[in-house]
């Protein structure tokens, strides 16, 4: 199957998408490790809502690990 010219719009823009996706990724872990250090280690207060945090990321970045070059069949 040949591809159309819109087809190359959605190819050139893959590298971007996947960096920023990336970027903001790291950011926010960033963020929310600084959040749990602040709260835990300076204020020495521990919440539910804090460990709440930690395990929604780990299983986000479970998940997100677990994806390995899904293709998608509309390109």
């Amino acid at each position: 199957m040949s591809e159309g010219p819109g087809q190359e719009v959605l190819h050139s823009r893959a590298d971007v998408v996947f960096n920023v996706t990336l970027v903001l990724a790291i950011v926010a872990t960033v963020f929310v490790g600084l959040r749990i250090t602040s709260k835990w280690i300076v204020v020495k207060r521990n919440n539910s809502d804090d460990v709440f945090t930690i395990i929604a990321w780990v299983g986000v970045s479970l998940r997100y690990g677990e994806r390995k070059d899904e293709t998608d069949d509309r390109c």
